[in-house]
């Protein structure tokens, strides 16, 4: 027969244990710095090393912050927290195939019902996959960041999570932007010789941003309406260049269906300016409030607007 006081003393070891345990994951900010070395405390004055370390030491809500510039390796996120760099410092990822447990993914959110934040963060490809992939979580924010070089995708969200992208840079990425979330707003961002923008499936705005591309290849905005699905994609003061196609609607079956709402929008230089695949009248387009016609296929071009007045000349092409 069990010894109950031996019973209560192992007891009040494994209660000790789990609050020391605690004691280390709840601070509330840690901090990264090439000069410091992996410990539970990730302090200003003793920083860890790696982003994965100082995360594992933070309480959910809590800030991690990049001290100063260098790589800090990938990073797995199960709950709220804010990967924040600091102003005029170069905080990078680089990320191949060895990243989070050979996944190839630079930052790999799992978290449900968490909220993310990265701002300032600079992820770059060197054979791996994807620089931040969104499993499961409330919300995203990408903030100031600059993604580059993937051959497979930028940001991929399968999700149903709220997303928004502010003032971040794409560039040479095969997908900038692959979203399934349950809305996605991208603002104040730039997208530079990516084989596709932006691939959404789901309601986007996109605002104040500019998409420029390589005219006999790539896509700005593609957007995929699923059987039964009805998507509302809304461009508003943004400039889309030299793409081969400024906006790609697809749709599926007899029920999904796309609204394309731009305005105020330049467009210039691409090969084609909108095209659409799917049942007759399952994408309805509007650029400055006129009707585009969503016949299949429907191929437009447009002339760039004179510099003081906002409408754009629209003429089709069959």
């Amino acid at each position: 027969m069990r010894n109950p006081n031996g019973l209560r003393a192992n007891l009040l070891i494994v209660l000790m244990a789990l609050s020391l345990g605690s004691a280390h994951a709840a601070n509330q900010r840690t901090y990264v710095s090439v000069n410091g070395g992996d410990n539970p405390a990730c302090s200003v004055n003793f920083p860890c090393r790696h982003l994965q370390t100082a995360v594992a030491n933070t309480a959910a809500g809590g800030d991690v912050v990049v001290a100063d510039s260098g790589e800090f390796g990938p990073v797995y996120i199960t709950r709220s927290v804010r990967i924040l760099a600091s102003p005029g410092t170069d905080a990078v990822i680089m990320v191949d195939k060895s990243a989070n447990g050979g996944s190839g993914r630079g930052v790999l959110i799992h978290a449900p019902g968490a909220d993310v934040r990265l701002r300032g963060l600079t992820i770059r490809d060197s054979g791996g996959g994807i620089a931040v992939q969104v499993r499961d979580a409330n919300a995203l924010s990408v903030e100031g960041c600059e993604i580059s070089g993937f051959a497979h995708k930028g940001i991929y969200v399968t999700a149903e999570t709220a997303v928004q992208v502010l003032r971040t840079t794409f560039r040479n990425n095969f997908t900038a932007v692959d979203s399934s979330a349950r809305s996605l707003k991208i603002d104040g961002s730039t997208f530079v010789s990516n084989q596709t923008a932006v691939y959404t499936d789901q309601s986007t705005q996109i605002d104040e941003t500019s998409v420029t591309g390589d005219a006999t290849s790539g896509f700005g905005v593609v957007s995929h309406a699923p059987n039964s699905r009805a998507i509302r994609i809304d461009v508003e003061r943004s400039t889309l260049t030299g793409t081969a196609v400024a906006f790609y609607s697809h749709t599926e079956g007899t029920t999904g269906s796309v609204l394309l709402d731009v305005n105020d929008t330049v467009l210039s230089g691409n090969g084609r300016l909108f095209y659409t695949e799917g049942p007759s009248g399952s994408v309805i387009a509007r650029i400055d409030g006129r009707p585009i016609a969503s016949t299949t296929p429907a191929v437009l071009a447009v002339k760039a607007p004179p510099s003081d007045k906002k409408s754009t000349d629209l003429e089709q092409i069959r």
